[in-house]
């Protein structure tokens, strides 16, 4: 290294930092704060870049971003992490290439492959200054010499730099400079002298290294006690080749300084420092950090132990003494030819140095918010070059027609006036501005540029777009650690000569923190006069110099806007002007951010117009903004495949019409885009050309071809091609194929009069889907809606939309619009309402009601007359609505004109029960006031399935009408007024025939009992059992088993032997009463499988016997074909009949081609093992698409940990075939949470991919492009969004959020059922915060909005708001399986309707019960009713009451503390306490004798509740009348223990007053007693005939009754096994809980083959405390399947034995393998298994099997277990705060 005196190359002012941007909009919405350009089209030429250049300086600016804030302090992501690039991972600077003409695009802007090292140097400056100083903002540099201190450091090696920490502290030692073991002189010369002193050569050596942020510490070297700065030293790899030289300028100063308030430095030589970096091995510099603490130890560098001089020349320099100005010079250095990249922070100069620096002494370190980086050759000259011609071309486009020029103010528009034409008076009117906006129009424009007026111009190009796009934002991260994703647009911009731009900050004061945060500007070109960026406040300047970049933060650490950031861009004195590139960056991310913004519609402007906006005078503030057109090269260059594909992009880009102007969405797939624009390849007509301009004669040509394409065409091309092919003359010439979003844009930028038009032509809505028409119909409105009013609302919308159309008009219309308060508005509506959606009806029937009655203090038009029944329209608008009404609503609206309802044509299409209660009782009312009222017979059927009571037979005549009230009675048993009028009517007491039981075949269920059916003759019965008619009838009726036994059993077995395999489609619920041996006989016949099941066949699945279950699925499954399987379907999805299919059959059935399954859906488990089968281990999965669509509908198999294998780049695609699509609309009925939630995960990382954003707000858009995902997805899938994911939809456009909560809303059973409570109020109320319903009351409207899944999931406090009319128009929403409530939703469900009941009278209480039903069971102590009305409705509500029994076993309500046990049992009680109560004084007396008050005939009425009579009850029924009702006792399962035996020895009395031994009992007796069963003892039982309990049926009947104990087992199960030395398989297959007695080593003997094919129905046996099957079986288990048992598929179906885990098993299980540990055994597992799963172990379970731990084991479980679970099972709770 030469010891010359480095001379400073430039000595003009050079300031850094651009401007060249208009004000920031102070506006925090998520879009773009640059303004942007629109409307014209560039062609971006081809033509060659030099190189990137990857400048990798963040081991210097990461001490600048960490003190001032660039990278954000609560991770806000702006930029990347603070590690340190390795020198040699620096991209190298290539050759450019000379006198390169071809044209040059942004596509091919490019590097080079022969890289070569960066030419440029490198060197940073850091001015300090004291922390008092009087003028920050004028530094005073007068008739001074700045001489600049250089250090040369060793060639061969120089270490890391630790970071030095500034602190007040440490200001002492701030004047201490680079101290070496060898003596070091420095001298300083004053007042305009020259000294030159040798340059010296540093050698450093290794230091400690520290963490980056800790102080700097001294340590004394050998030589010298002057202690050296700690380096961090982080050694390079080896063989490591620098791309060039490092140099660092430091200013430092003496300690004595006298004057420490002014920056006076007046003849010194201000000295600078820079390091000098070896060519060969260089350590990558640590950051500097400063800290006030830290300042005194500022000076101090690292020291060598080899002896080094140092040189200090200073130079005499001349310097303004007005406000000069701090030059930033590149200084050259020489070493191996290779010059650094030279780095320059000046921001340490804003404020007044004071007057000890020039002497050395100790100063303080001001913390300044801003600081401001130069990189000097950021681009090369090439790329420079180009990028002007890129500009020049699209400027050149931008001048072909004169731009329209918009103002921010009149006053602004003045000054420019004044300006050009100070001596005219120019008079400005409206009529020279765009309609409604502030931009002139055409003429007045072209008059401003005429008068002179100048802008400057703007091209935008946007990330992503082209390779040079993506290799410019990679080259700023790497350069200066900005977050690229946190970058906005690329913008070009040109001053001409005298144009330069206003004082401005980038950000916005007191703006958001959606702001732009840091700047990066690059010069493009060398100003040689004017165009400085000039930053007044800090007192810095820059001259523009190509390649040139400047780095400056406009916002501190906490996002605000610092004032002091302000800056200017001079005017431009050179003819040639000015260019720069420049791209803000932002302190927060949002979705719009980097990405093509929408054009505004106004100013309206030709295609190619651009638009000038001049916001303030001052400085020439007048710019063109326009955006650089999508080049098609640059955006498929990645594609491209095929010679065939760039021929075909070729020929497009020479056909395709230069007007058009597209936009491609960043979320799209480029290769699905390009296969899109592929198409017009062939589409484009020979005649359409690259110059052919848009005309009437070829838009139809033009619209047609480019079709593939609709989607990405701007608005500004939509708006010109309307113009001259409006939309009618569209819709007229491709009709009905247009999608509906193209639709929206083209009706939303029509004109009102082609809107009109349109709809006129398409009213009849013919052909036209409903989203189309709704769309139609939505545009229309937004139209026409501000010159509608009652006057013309017929023409406006009756006449106008039609019949097709008016029945779309939107909600929000509906709703808000208050000309619906208009009673003509009413009537005209009235004929179209059965057109209507129920949510429009809903809305609408409010209005309605309130106008009829004046029940409300609506306002309502009051010149318009009052509506009333008296006219037919009147008639058809009640008729429409009444399904939204309440009963009492419409028996009040109706009044006393139900005569002329009953004639509307719209009352037929209303089967709600709310409208059938409350016309019934009109009905009834008006039959007692006029004995000739006769109503229609049909809907007298029709409303009795509503009804409960027994007297509508008053209404009707004949024998047929009575009966057919009795098929549709809801609970005949009860109503035996009815029963005797069908048999009196039909004869049936007199001698019987089969003409007269055919007659009745439809209620012969009905109308006799099974003691009755023994009774009829069997001669009769076998006549009966040949007409395969009568056989259908009975089996479409509701028997319970011992019906269906009764009526089977009195048609001889000769009779059924001969049935053909054809009558097993006709038995139906007769099924359950068959001998499995006829059964198996029939099936062994020829001929096809009927089908089963038909849906007027009342569901008997769960009434069939695990042998017969067996039966049927075995024979379905050896058919295994599509056929067949389809034929058992509800059979085969049935999950109670899994339990007892065998494994050979179900393994015939799964392995059955993915087509002829594609339909079922099997456990978890059983799911899994088809994916092991078909991958040979589930580790095979590989997530990839190919593996998912091999799995085809075992996806429930997958557990969570294989879903999350799938990549995000195929996330979207993977859930759209397993939740999208009518074929998978129910896919995860059977897929556990934790799979759904992980799919969820699953659709969240395709969001994020396609959107290009991790934030909400952003990647939520997704669910809405064109692939309408909220729409075609199983809406399950939404319920695992996040809580940010449902902030997001609420933020969403009103339509998007209505969609996706309607979506969310209609979740249905059984799915609904396994989301936890929390997750569902959850749910439920972001639902409501996005409609509003947050607070006031819930009405029936609100209701239908939420649907029946929020509805039923509302928490308690909002059941409470819910309306009295609402609640009980939309009972049947908490009649569904998915209403599970918790306690607190019962009890407010519950004190809600009573509410409702107390609010009428005793005749509307009965009415309110039968709507009320099952529900009754919520309903408090107290009910708001008579003993009477209860009494009469007793039979119906126990039988309601028995509903919540049967419901699906994944809708099991749940029963916390036993809540829902305890509400049975009271609703029970008073029940039948109002009974009892209401019998007659004459029967009590009578019976009151004998205490026996009860006879069979009340026990029957009365059903389900004789579960609750209390001992003394039980007592008092005859042993006889209990003999003739033991089978009604034996249903009911939910007998206290000892009323069951109370009940059983009553029982066995009777049989004793028969003079009837035990041993007597007959098999049809043991089925009759069912429960009652149980009641016997052991001795009794050892009475019973042992040979009927090696029959299956027995077994089966009682080997699943659920209260034997172990004792009375053992009795039936030596009776079941004879001594037998082996269990048979009948045994094995229909014992049930026998098997839980079963001795030892009987059990252990069981052939492994039988326990492979009995496994499900063995693990489904639940038997009694005290018993040990579990553990027994567990081990035969493993031992007949060794170590397969840990197989998900076999594991997962062990159900009950898996509870005979043994501690020392639970290592055996994975992660995996949790997922399918079977809920029934972790209800049994004994604590000490429990406490044994660790925390990664419980990380596998979901939601259900955590529901299932019983909470006294729960209790003791470690708080990591604890901590896991309760994470699983509530996965949106935030932290700190309560559950949601």
């Amino acid at each position: 290294m030469s010891s010359k005196q480095q001379k400073t190359t430039e000595k003009k002012k050079q300031q850094l930092v651009d401007n060249s941007q208009q004000p920031v909009d102070n506006s925090q919405q998520s879009v773009e704060k640059s303004s942007t350009g629109y409307g014209l089209t560039v062609v971006v030429l081809a033509g060659i870049f030099g190189g990137i250049v990857a400048l990798s300086l963040q081991p210097i600016l990461m001490m600048f971003y960490s003190q001032v804030g660039l990278i954000h302090p609560q991770s806000s992501n702006l930029f990347t992490e603070t590690t340190i690039p390795q020198v040699q991972n620096l991209v190298k600077h290539p050759k450019t290439q000379e006198n390169n003409t071809s044209p040059v695009s942004l596509h091919n802007i490019k590097p080079e492959e022969n890289n070569t090292p960066y030419s440029g140097k490198k060197t940073s400056a850091d001015l300090t200054e004291d922390d008092s100083i009087e003028n920050q903002n004028k530094p005073i540099i007068s008739n001074e010499h700045v001489a600049i201190k250089t250090i040369e450091a060793n060639e061969k090696t120089i270490h890391e730099q630790q970071p030095i920490h500034f602190t007040k502290e440490s200001t002492k030692q701030e004047e201490k400079v680079s101290e070496t073991s060898t003596k070091t002189t420095t001298t300083a010369k004053k007042k305009e002298k020259k000294i030159e002193k040798e340059k010296p050569k540093v050698k450093e050596e290794e230091m400690k290294t520290k963490s980056n942020r800790d102080f700097v510490e001294h340590s004394k070297t050998e030589e010298n006690n002057t202690p050296p700065t700690s380096l961090h030293n982080t050694k390079l790899k080896e063989n490591t080749t620098p791309s060039g030289k490092k140099t660092g300028a430091d200013l430092t100063e003496d300690e004595s300084a006298e004057n420490q308030n002014k920056l006076i430095i007046s003849n010194e030589h201000v000295v600078i420092k820079t390091i000098e970096v070896n060519a060969k091995t260089i350590h990558e510099q640590e950051p500097i950090h400063f800290t006030m603490e830290s300042a005194k130890q500022e000076e101090k560098v690292s020291e060598t132990s080899t002896k080094t001089t140092t040189t200090i020349k200073k130079k005499e320099k001349k310097i303004e003494k007005e406000k000069p100005k701090v030059k930033v010079e590149k200084m050259k250095t020489k070493s191996n030819n290779v010059d650094d990249l030279q780095l320059v922070d000046v921001t340490g100069t804003h404020n007044e140095v004071p007057d000890e620096v020039k002497n050395f002494k100790k100063t303080k370190i001001i913390y300044y918010h801003i600081i401001i980086w130069l990189f000097d050759e950021f681009l090369s000259k090439q790329e420079c070059d180009n990028l002007i011609k890129v500009h020049k071309e699209h400027v050149s486009k931008m001048q072909r027609i004169d731009p329209i020029i918009c103002f921010d103010s009149i006053k602004t528009l003045r000054k420019h006036l004044n300006d050009l034409r100070p001596s005219d008076n120019i008079d400005v009117t409206p009529n020279d501005f765009t309609k409604g906006t502030m931009c002139l129009n055409a003429t007045f424009s072209s008059k401003l540029k005429e008068w002179g007026l100048k802008w400057s111009y703007s091209t935008a190009f946007y990330p992503g777009e082209s390779p040079f796009s993506d290799l410019l934002a990679k080259r700023i991260e790497e350069g200066t650690a900005m977050d690229k994703t946190h970058g906005g647009k690329f913008q070009i911009t040109s001053y001409p000569k005298g144009v330069g731009y206003k004082d401005h900050q980038d950000c916005t004061i007191g703006g958001g923190k959606q702001d732009r945060y840091g700047t990066f500007l690059v010069y493009l070109n060398d100003v040689f006069n004017g165009g400085e960026t000039v930053f007044k406040e800090l007192g810095i300047d820059i001259k523009p110099k190509a390649g040139r970049a400047l780095v400056w933060n406009s916002m501190n650490e906490n996002g605000v806007c610092e004032e002091t950031s302000i800056h200017r861009a001079n005017n431009v004195e050179d003819e040639d002007g000015k260019y720069i590139l420049q791209r803000w960056y932002y302190y927060e991310n949002f979705f719009s951010l980097g990405k093509r913004p929408p054009e505004p519609n106004e100013p309206e402007r030709k295609l190619g117009q651009a638009r000038v906006s001049c916001d303030e005078y001052d400085m020439g503030s007048c710019r063109a903004y326009a955006q650089a057109d999508v080049d098609l090269q640059s955006l498929f260059n990645k594609v491209i495949k095929t010679d065939n594909d760039r021929r075909d992009l070729t020929s497009i880009e020479q056909r395709l019409p230069r007007f058009l102007d597209f936009e491609i969405p960043s979320y799209e797939n480029i290769s699905d885009v390009f296969s899109k624009f592929k198409n017009l390849a062939y589409s484009l007509p020979g005649n359409i050309a690259r110059e052919t301009s848009l005309e009437a004669t070829n838009a139809y040509q033009i619209f047609g071809s480019i079709r593939p394409i609709w989607e990405y065409v701007k608005d500004n091309t939509w708006q010109s091609i309307l113009k001259v092919y409006t939309l009618p003359q569209i819709l007229e010439s491709f009709q009905f194929n247009i999608p509906e979003k193209i639709l929206d844009k083209l009706l939303s930028l029509s004109s009102e009069d082609d809107v009109m038009k349109t709809i006129e032509n398409n009213k009849n809505g013919q052909g036209y889907n409903d989203e189309q028409k709704s769309t139609f119909v939505k545009h229309y409105i937004s139209k026409i809606n501000n010159k509608l009013n009652p006057t013309n609302f017929h023409q406006l919308i009756i006449e106008n939309l039609g019949m097709g159309l008016v029945g779309y008009l939107p909600l929000d219309f509906i709703v808000k619009n208050n000309i619906f308060n208009d009673n003509n508005v009413l009537r005209d509506i009235a004929n179209y309402l059965h057109l209507m959606s129920p949510l429009q009806k809903d809305a609408l029937a409010t209005k309605v009601y309130h106008a009829l009655t004046s029940d409300s203090t609506s306002s309502l038009v009051s010149d318009s007359p009052p509506l009333n029944l008296e006219s037919s329209k009147s008639i058809n608008i009640l008729a429409g609505v009444l399904s939204s009404l309440s009963p009492r609503q419409v028996i009040k609206v109706v009044g006393n004109n139900i005569g002329s309802l009953l004639n509307s044509q719209q009352l037929r299409l209303d089967t709600s029960c709310t409208t059938a209660l409350g016309l019934l009782n009109r009905t009834i009312e008006a039959k007692r006031i006029d004995r000739n009222f006769k109503p229609d017979p049909q809907l007298l059927h029709r409303w009795q399935e509503c009804y409960s009571g027994c007297d509508l037979s008053d209404l009707l005549i004949t024998k047929n009408d009575i009966k057919e009230l009795l098929r549709n009675h809801p609970n005949p048993v009860g109503c035996e007024r009815l029963i005797n009028e069908v048999k009196k009517e039909y004869d049936l007491e007199n001698r019987m025939t089969t003409a007269k039981l055919r007659s009745v075949a439809d209620v012969f269920g009905s109308l006799y009992r099974p003691d009755e059916i023994s009774s009829l003759s069997q001669g009769l019965m076998a006549d009966l059992g040949t007409d395969e008619t009568f056989i259908e009838k009975l089996g479409q009726q509701d028997l319970d088993p011992n019906e269906a036994r009764a009526i089977i059993n009195k048609i001889p077995r000769h009779v059924q032997e001969k049935w053909n395999k054809n009558i097993l489609g006709k038995l139906g619920n007769l099924i359950p009463g068959l001998d499995d041996n006829i059964i198996t006989y029939i099936l062994q016949k020829r001929g096809n499988l009927p089908t089963l099941f038909s849906e007027r066949m009342k569901p008997f699945i769960r009434k069939l016997s695990p042998s017969k279950i067996r039966l049927l699925i075995d024979k379905a499954g050896s058919y295994a074909t599509e056929a067949s399987i389809h034929t058992y379907k509800p059979l085969v999805v049935s999950d109670y009949a899994k339990k007892f299919i065998s494994s050979a059959t179900l393994m015939r059935i799964i392995n059955q081609p993915p087509d002829i399954i594609r339909f079922l859906r099997f456990t978890p488990a059983q799911a899994a093992g088809v994916i092991q089968n078909r991958f040979a281990s589930l580790a095979n999965f590989d997530g990839s698409l190919h593996s998912l669509s091999h799995i085809g509908s075992f996806l429930n198999g997958l557990t969570k940990n294989e879903v999350e294998k799938i990549k995000p780049e195929d996330s979207l695609q993977a859930v759209r075939s397993v939740f999208g699509s009518k074929e998978n609309r129910n896919i995860d009925n059977a897929m556990q949470s934790g799979t759904r939630y992980a799919f969820g995960n699953v659709l969240q990382k395709g969001l994020k991919e396609r959107e290009h954003s991790d934030n909400p707000n952003q990647y939520i858009q997704g669910l809405f492009r064109e692939d309408d995902l909220v729409e075609d997805l199983n809406p399950q899938i939404f319920a695992t969004m996040t809580n940010a994911e449902l902030d997001a939809v609420n933020r969403l456009k009103s339509e998007q959020a209505d969609k996706f909560w309607k979506a969310v809303g209609s979740i249905n059973e059984p799915v609904c059922c396994s989301f936890v409570q929390e997750n569902r109020v959850r749910l439920t109320n972001y639902a409501l915060s996005h409609y509003g319903s947050n607070t006031g009351e819930i009405d029936v409207s609100k209701l239908s909005q939420l649907g029946p899944f929020l509805t039923s999931s509302l928490p308690a406090k909002d059941l409470r708001r819910i309306t009295t009319d609402g609640l009980m128009n939309k009972l049947d929403y908490f009649k569904s399986p998915c209403f599970q409530p918790s306690k607190e939703q019962a009890q407010a469900l519950g004190s809600r309707l009573n509410n409702a009941l107390n609010e009428v009278d005793d005749k509307l209480k009965s009415l309110y019960l039968d709507l009320i039903g099952e529900l009754a069971v919520y309903l408090p102590n107290e009910i708001a009713s008579s003993k009477e009305v209860l009494a009469e409705r007793t039979s119906f509500l126990a039988k309601s009451i028995e509903k919540l029994n049967v419901r699906d076993e994944r809708c099991t309500l749940p029963d916390t503390d036993g809540f829902l046990s305890k509400a049975k049992i009271n609703i029970k009680k008073n029940l039948i306490s109002a009974f009892i109560d209401s019998l007659s004084h004459r029967q009590r007396r009578q019976t009151d004798m004998k205490k026996r008050n009860l006879t069979c005939d009340n026990l029957r009425k009365i059903g389900s509740v004789i579960s609750v009579l209390t001992p003394q009850q039980i007592d008092s029924i005859a042993n006889d009348q209990l003999y003739l009702c033991i089978d009604l006792f034996g249903k009911q399962t939910d007998f206290e223990s000892r009323n069951v035996y109370r009940i059983a020895q009553n029982y066995i009395r009777a049989l004793t007053d028969q003079n009837r031994h035990l041993h007597s009992v007959t098999p049809t007796e043991i089925f009759n007693l069912g429960e009652i069963f149980t009641g016997f003892t052991p001795s009794q039982l050892n009475a019973l005939k042992n040979q009927y309990f090696k029959d299956g049926n027995i077994l089966s009947a009682v080997g699943n009754l659920q209260n034997w104990n172990a004792d009375q087992l053992k009795v039936l199960t030596r009776f079941a096994t004879d001594d037998s030395s082996r269990l048979s398989p009948i045994l094995l297959e229909n014992g049930g809980k026998l098997l839980c007695v079963v001795d030892d080593e009987l059990l252990r003997r069981t052939p492994l083959e039988d326990v492979k094919s009995y496994l499900v129905i063995l693990a489904n046996i639940d038997c009694p405390i005290g018993t040990n099957y579990s553990d027994i079986m567990f081990d035969v288990t493993k031992n007949a399947y060794k170590n397969e048992i840990y197989q998900p598929h076999i594991f997962g179906s062990l159900g009950n034995i898996a509870a005979g885990l043994k501690p020392t098993d639970v290592n055996l299980l994975s992660k995996n393998l949790m997922n399918f540990l079977p809920v029934e055994a972790i209800k049994k597992l004994p604590k000490d298994v429990m406490q044994q799963f660790t925390a990664e172990q419980l990380d596998g379970l979901n939601i259900e099997q955590i529901k299932a731990i019983p909470s006294t084991v729960f209790s003791v479980l470690g708080a990591s277990q604890q901590n896991i679970l309760n994470k699983i099972l509530y996965p949106f709770i935030t932290s700190g705060k309560n559950r949601y």
